[in-house]
C-alpha cells in the first residue's frame, strides 16, 4: 500500500495507472476506520482493479457544538486496517491540502477531482449525505458512479459509528433502542399505518424510557426524493438522530410494502 500526502503525489501515482484503462474505487472516510467501512473496501476491491482510500477529519461536516478535536482518531490502526483490507493507495490529506488559502468547496467534489474515481463507495447510514452526493454527481455530470453499501450494525442494531467510541458499554448497549425504534415503525407501516405523526409519536415515547436520550428529529420521507409526506405511500425512508448523552447517532431505514432496504 502506497501512502501519499499532497495532491501532486496521487496524480502521480494514478496517472500511470490511468493509461492502463483498468478501473479505480474510491472511498473516502474520517478515519477512525470500523466494520461498516472495511466492507466499503471489501466491496471497492471485488469491482475495481484499484483501491483509492482517503482519511480526512473534514471541519466542515462539525456542527455548533461539536468539538472537532475530540474526534476519535488512530492512524496508525487505521493504515493497519486499510493494508490488510487490499487498499492500493491511501491518501492522507491535511487541511490546507484539501482547502487551500481559505478556499471552501464541497470536500467530496474535491476529492473526486483529486482522484478521479471509476466508482465512489458511501454507506447507506448516511443516507442525506448518500442522496446529496449523488444529485452532486449527476448535476455536475461527474464521471462518477455512486455505490451504495448496507449499514454495518452491532449485535443490538446499533449502527456502526466512529462516534460510537464515545459511547460507554452501558450506553452502547442500550443505544439498541434506536433500531428497535426503526423496526417497530417499519412493523407499523407494513401492518397499514399511513400517518407519519403517529409513528413518529411512538418512536418518541420508545426513547423516552431512557433519560439521557434526546431525539433531535424523526423523519419519514419518500425514499428517492426526500420529500416530506402526509399520508406513506410506496418507499419511504425513516431517518432519525438523537443525543445519546453528549453523543450524537444518527440512523434511518427503508420501508416499502414488500421490501426493507
Amino acid at each position: 500500500m502506497k501512502i501519499v500526502y499532497t495532491v501532486q503525489e496521487l496524480r502521480q501515482q494514478l496517472s500511470s495507472y490511468r493509461k492502463t484503462e483498468k478501473t479505480i474505487g474510491f472511498v473516502p472516510t474520517m478515519g477512525s476506520l470500523h466494520e461498516g467501512h472495511l466492507s466499503l473496501f471489501e466491496t471497492a476491491g471485488k469491482e475495481n482493479e484499484l483501491v483509492v482510500a482517503s482519511i480526512f477529519v473534514n471541519p466542515a461536516q462539525f456542527g455548533p457544538g461539536e468539538d472537532l478535536e475530540k474526534y476519535p482518531r488512530d492512524l496508525d490502526n487505521d493504515k493497519m486496517k486499510c493494508r490488510n483490507c487490499g487498499v492500493d493507495i491511501l491518501f492522507l490529506p491535511d487541511n490546507h491540502e484539501i482547502y487551500p488559502e481559505g478556499f471552501v468547496a464541497t470536500v467530496v467534489t474535491k476529492l473526486f477531482n483529486m482522484v478521479q474515481p471509476d466508482r465512489a463507495y458511501f454507506g447507506e447510514k448516511d443516507a442525506q449525505q448518500l442522496a446529496i452526493i449523488r444529485r452532486m454527481t449527476a448535476d455536475l455530470n461527474m464521471p462518477v458512479d455512486i455505490i451504495s453499501c448496507p449499514t454495518i450494525r452491532e449485535e443490538n442494531g446499533l449502527a456502526k459509528s466512529s462516534r460510537n467510541a464515545f459511547l460507554s458499554q452501558e450506553q452502547r448497549t442500550r443505544a439498541g433502542i434506536l433500531y428497535h425504534g426503526l423496526k417497530t415503525a417499519e412493523k407499523m407501516i407494513r401492518d397499514g399505518e399511513k400517518s407519519p405523526e403517529k409513528i413518529k409519536d411512538m418512536f418518541r415515547r420508545m426513547m423516552e424510557h431512557s433519560s439521557d436520550i434526546t431525539v433531535e428529529y424523526i423523519e419519514i420521507v419518500e425514499a428517492d426524493s426526500f420529500r416530506r409526506l402526509q399520508s406513506i405511500n410506496g418507499k419511504v425512508l425513516i431517518g432519525i438522530a438523537v443525543k445519546l448523552g453528549t453523543v450524537r447517532l444518527i440512523d434511518n431505514i427503508r420501508v416499502s410494502a414488500s421490501e426493507v432496504y
